[in-house]
């Protein structure tokens, strides 16, 4: 274990002490100082700031910061109580959930169910409450060492209803969770949050917003239901949850196509994600600019697209005699089967990315997953690109 995980595993293991012995009245009074130091760096500012600008986009910069400090502290809170259901029991947070016979009734019926969760008040702790279904729950998560006792099932050893689906496995965790759905089981899906996979584009707060299409994807390709859960943090140890079934509101027109009703999934996500903010500011904890021109808008109004961009600069870079940017399939393996390259172009590949787009590859794990494809190249340099100039 490195020293920087050591001290955040030891950290989280005081912090969990402290829940247990003194209360979590005690946690929120520590974290009124933790907050303090947080809202005063300028990259936590600038993070918040991305979604901030479009909910409020008539503020001012001191109403901006004075935003800012409640939106962090809030997000203070809902950690904290996240953390104090699994170090002292779910039974201490009040959840007002009045739809949830109608879950429990799409639940026993013979599909496939989908939860499509968002980063909106804390989804992982809700799911605590989620043991009723009477279906194991498949999450499509990837918890490295550093997270791993964020969650709810690891604080409180409960993972006896819950099951891990490892994104970062073989075709990202898709024949399991495919398997899964197939088996009648439930799956939860963050829609907010790219991890790489395949993004479509809404509207959302007054432009087109990118966001993961794959658990619409799922739910068109096993024919499961596809629902939403939002929750909020209503006051003192206090939630509400909101549910929404979106396979009920697709129109029922046998013309669409599978490209139609992805689409219409993704708006109709988008639209209740959006209208719930409108009640709930302060409850979506995402980070990101999740508005972002894709860099082949932006340069200089040049059409081209940023995977055949990579396709030309592979070609030239490797120098690939004979392969033309239409032969190379964006999602077939770029080593090994499909292209064919090896180690040694992955070490000009590296190379190739630092010099054209400024992005580095420094962690294994996250290559592995990016050099898989065209594609998942591609998303990996939006990413990352994004992060380097916010």
């Amino acid at each position: 274990m490195n020293r920087a995980n050591y001290g955040h595993n030891f950290g989280m293991k005081c912090f969990y002490l402290l829940l247990r012995y003194s209360g979590i009245y005690t946690a929120y009074l520590l974290l009124s100082f933790v907050i303090l130091f947080y809202a005063l760096r300028p990259g936590i500012q600038k993070s918040a700031h991305f979604y901030l600008k479009k909910r409020f986009e008539n503020d001012n910069l001191i109403s901006r910061y004075i935003r800012t400090i409640k939106y962090i502290f809030q997000f203070g809170l809902v950690l904290v109580d996240q953390a104090a259901v699994g170090v002292l029991g779910k039974d201490i947070i009040s959840v007002d959930f009045p739809k949830t016979n109608e879950l429990f009734n799409l639940s026993k019926e013979d599909k496939g169910l989908i939860i499509l969760s968002s980063h909106i008040g804390t989804w992982k702790m809700v799911m605590a409450h989620m043991g009723y279904l009477g279906k194991t729950i498949n999450f499509l998560l990837n918890i490295n060492a550093k997270d791993k006792n964020q969650y709810f099932f690891d604080i409180s050893g409960d993972k006896t209803k819950y099951n891990l689906i490892d994104p970062t496995l073989y075709m990202g965790g898709m024949i399991e969770a495919a398997n899964a759905l197939e088996n009648k089981e439930c799956m939860t899906i963050n829609g907010d949050r790219t991890m790489q996979w395949r993004t479509g584009s809404s509207n959302f707060f007054g432009e087109k917003a990118k966001f993961p299409i794959i658990a619409q994807h799922l739910a068109y390709s096993t024919n499961s239901y596809l629902v939403m859960i939002l929750t909020a943090r209503t006051g003192r140890l206090s939630y509400s949850i909101e549910y929404i079934n979106l396979t009920n509101l697709l129109p029922k027109d046998e013309k669409l196509l599978k490209n139609d009703i992805i689409q219409l999934y993704l708006d109709l996500y988008s639209e209740n994600l959006e209208n719930f903010l409108k009640k709930y500011p302060y409850m979506w904890f995402n980070f990101f600019d999740f508005w972002y021109k894709d860099m082949d808008e932006s340069n200089s109004g040049e059409n081209m697209k940023l995977n055949d961009e990579l396709k030309r600069i592979i070609i030239d870079g490797l120098k690939l005699i004979d392969v033309k940017p239409e032969d190379i399939d964006e999602n077939e393996p770029l080593f090994g089967s499909g292209l064919g390259l090896d180690s040694l172009d992955a070490v000009e590949l590296v190379v190739l990315l630092k010099r054209h787009f400024k992005v580095e590859i420094k962690d294994m794990e996250k290559a592995k997953t990016a050099f898989s494809s065209i594609a998942s190249l591609s998303e990996y340099i939006r990413e990352n690109y994004v992060k380097s100039n916010s």
